[in-house]
């Protein structure tokens, strides 16, 4: 959720000073960007002020990341049986 466009390395925050402006340790920082844990909606609201931008986009941003990644998943578990001619 933090990653991307809208994620640390455009705004060029650590995880420290992101943490810190948010009110929030480091790891727990590290724990949302690789999905470990999952904010409230008021460090939803921090994070986003924080970056510069909308809470929407971050959620929506999201909701597409997990999207793709069920899709992916789903595709992966499909099994292929060859047809018979």
């Amino acid at each position: 959720m933090v990653r991307g466009a809208h994620g640390l390395h455009a705004a060029e925050l650590s995880q420290e000073k992101l943490g810190f402006a948010v009110g929030v340790q480091r790891n727990f920082i590290s724990l949302i960007e690789t999905g470990q844990n999952q904010p409230t909606i008021g460090t939803i609201f921090r994070l986003a002020t924080a970056l510069g931008v909308k809470p929407s986009k971050m959620v929506a941003d999201a909701e597409k990341l997990i999207d793709r990644q069920e899709r992916s998943n789903r595709n992966d578990s499909v099994v292929r049986v060859p047809s018979v001619r």
